[in-house]
């Protein structure tokens, strides 16, 4: 590896950093939501709290599956796929008629962000090298931490302007961006045999 972060580097952390921002940013975004869904769907507060419940959980339970995973389907392909589940479950949630499908699709959403963010970091470390990875990860982390602060405020916005759909449908152009710019930008990995998923 070079010692210096070269243009084809700063877009592959560029293509994480958006995959990660987008997964970060729906995660708060929703908090603000929470009186709104209840008015939407006619539901209770109780109910509603786990359209960030199931997000969370999700997002953790993929978590330490996608290293088994990344190994025996490839990383550019499973960071894809988490993409675009995350983008074709926000256009669902945009569409659910009920609570409990909405629940549901922010299950899916979860699944997807769960799946981007570690891998982020696996692509970002196999690309940089020991030697710039620090640099890297200095200026790729921000995305991750503006994700959480922006959210809430992002949301209220769009929530007060546009509607609480908004919330969802911002994420469509950002996730077909990703999609095309990971496709195009991320290296290809050949699947490798992996140990059986304890």
């Amino acid at each position: 590896h070079p010692d210096k972060i070269d243009a084809r580097l700063l877009w592959i952390g560029a293509v994480c950093g958006l995959a990660g921002m987008m997964g970060h940013l729906d995660g708060t975004a929703v908090a603000v939501a929470q009186r709104t869904f209840a008015a939407e769907f006619g539901s209770t507060q109780a109910v509603v709290s786990w359209t960030m419940a199931g997000y969370m959980l999700a997002f953790a339970a993929v978590v330490p599956v996608t290293g088994w995973a990344a190994d025996r389907f490839g990383t550019k392909r499973l960071f894809a796929g988490g993409v675009l589940m995350f983008t074709m479950a926000s256009l669902l949630c945009t569409i659910a008629p009920n609570i409990l499908l909405f629940i549901i699709f922010r299950v899916l959403q979860g699944c997807g962000g769960g799946i981007m963010t570690p891998l982020s970091f696996v692509i970002l470390t196999r690309e940089a090298g020991p030697k710039r990875l620090g640099r890297l990860v200095a200026v790729g982390a921000v995305p991750f931490l503006l994700g959480p602060i922006g959210g809430p405020i992002i949301g209220g916005w769009l929530i007060g302007t546009f509607g609480w759909k908004w919330i969802f449908l911002i994420n469509l152009p950002i996730g077909l961006i990703a999609f095309a710019l990971a496709a195009v930008m991320l290296p290809k990995d050949r699947p490798a045999p992996s140990e059986a998923l304890d």
